[in-house]
């Protein structure tokens, strides 16, 4: 008796229940106020941007966990976007601290790391209350960043390379790891013109 109600829940004529969709989104900003979001493989694209929020000029989009985040040097705030909505969230304004910032980082869920190159440092951001929390100062004008372990490594622009003292699979951790916009996808960096320079110890 158990065996043949085994055999017909495996019948070949029972359904196969795939839940799976095999798409992704890929977003993309022209100017400062337009943001599209492309469906792959289907190509069909939309504007997500109906409340005309600012991004700046040239804006980086880094994801981190639930969030996008958008750094622009042209302007002193950074914009919160819901990953997985694709609608507007919060600003984290830096108008005091950060003259603009390029790139952000992310150590946990409450601390990011933000390169400002016109105010020649880094920001340290909480992300609980949204503010600037301090400021570290660089040698020279931070262009990209990244968080390995309890470092950050900064790339300073018109700079002298002052200690190289990453591993090879941290090199290639910070070059290739940059912008994953898709589960699975990154996009490789290249660095013309910026020197790697010493490591900012985090907990200092």
């Amino acid at each position: 008796m158990v065996v043949s109600i085994i055999a017909a829940s495996c019948s070949p004529q029972e359904p196969l229940i795939n839940s799976f969709v095999d798409e992704w989104r890929l977003l993309a900003t022209s100017g400062s106020k337009n943001l599209t979001s492309t469906v792959i493989p289907t190509g069909q694209e939309v504007s997500i941007n109906p409340n005309d929020v600012d991004f700046g000029a040239d804006p980086t989009m880094t994801r981190f966990r639930n969030n996008v985040y958008f750094t622009s040097n042209s302007r002193s705030w950074i914009i919160v976007y819901d990953a997985e909505r694709l609608v507007y969230s919060d600003t984290i304004f830096t108008y005091n601290e950060l003259d603009g910032t390029s790139d952000i980082c992310f150590a946990n869920a409450t601390t990011a790391y933000a390169a400002s190159p016109k105010s020649q440092c880094v920001g340290v951001i909480d992300l609980t209350t949204g503010t600037v929390a301090r400021i570290i100062k660089t040698p020279g004008k931070p262009q990209q960043i990244a968080c390995l372990g309890n470092q950050i490594c900064v790339t300073l622009q018109k700079t002298q390379m002052r200690q190289l003292s990453l591993t090879l699979a941290q090199m290639r951790s910070f070059i290739q790891c940059r912008l994953a916009i898709a589960p699975g996808m990154c996009v490789k960096m290249q660095l013309p013109m910026f020197f790697v320079s010493s490591l900012l110890d985090l907990v200092s």
